[in-house]
């Protein structure tokens, strides 16, 4: 089964181990710094990797 590329909310929590309110927040904090202005548009793993520097390898886990 391939991965799957968009990050979510729920993901960010388990990651940072944060509540899920602060994991939105972050979530808005990465799509300002991409310019990612409209709701539809999705945050990828490798966009949150690169934010937060977090290696994307480390992320692997989390992205099955």
């Amino acid at each position: 089964m391939p991965y799957r590329i968009c990050i979510t909310t729920k993901d960010i929590a388990n990651i940072k181990g944060c509540s899920d309110r602060n994991a939105r927040l972050l979530l808005g904090d990465i799509k300002s710094y991409f310019n990612k202005e409209e709701k539809h548009h999705a945050v990828t793993f490798k966009e949150f990797s690169e934010y937060t520097r977090i290696p994307l390898e480390e992320l692997e886990p989390f992205r099955k």
